[in-house]
């Protein structure tokens, strides 16, 4: 299964206290199932 992953999700890395949960889940996560969408991109930026 291939997962997009969404802003927050992805944001939540740079926080200066990240959720260890999501931490967690994205050291599990297989890259090559993951994808980012442009507009998360944009959005980051």
């Amino acid at each position: 299964m291939r997962l997009l992953l969404d802003t927050n999700v992805l944001s939540e890395v740079t926080k200066p206290r990240p959720e260890a949960r999501v931490l967690q889940w994205l050291d599990r996560l297989d890259e090559d199932r993951a994808f980012i969408s442009v507009v998360s991109i944009a959005e980051i930026r």
